[in-house]
């Protein structure tokens, strides 16, 4: 038997627009992709992840402050997770961020997506909370 060939993953920024159709179709189904817009897109960081030539995920960093940025609006397409590629992609942000000087990485995680977080050296804290009707808790890592 031959060795499974890993898949050809990329990393790298896009356009506010290029993130609209799979925060839509992962994150709110039910909205339109204008309503899956948030404040401050315009100069946040958005970054692709590419499996060969095609877009299945993204990603968007805001700075908060000097020291602080927030991950965003990270999804993978559905028929892409558990392929290690979310992984990637989150290594690629710390990176990122530590090169561009940030000590800090907060985000707002899905409950259900805490381990996934957690496995990444992500700490919780603080109470759970709503964003409309799905629960939440603040995450940190120190970068």
């Amino acid at each position: 038997m031959g060795k499974k060939k890993a898949p050809d993953y990329s990393i790298t920024d896009i356009r506010l627009e290029d993130c609209l159709p799979i925060r839509q179709r992962v994150l709110g189904p039910t909205l339109t992709q204008d309503e899956c817009r948030v404040p401050h897109d315009e100069t946040a960081c958005h970054l692709g992840g590419y499996l060969n030539s095609d877009l299945i995920a993204c990603v968007s960093l805001f700075r908060l402050d000097a020291d602080t940025v927030q991950l965003r609006k990270f999804a993978v397409l559905p028929e892409f997770q558990g392929h290690g590629l979310g992984s990637l992609i989150i290594q690629s942000t710390f990176e990122r961020c530590r090169e561009q000087g940030f000590s800090l990485m907060t985000l707002d995680a899905r409950v259900t997506a805490t381990r996934f977080y957690d496995k990444h050296g992500m700490t919780p804290v603080g109470d759970i909370f709503f964003k409309g009707t799905i629960k939440h808790i603040r995450m940190i890592k120190p970068l």
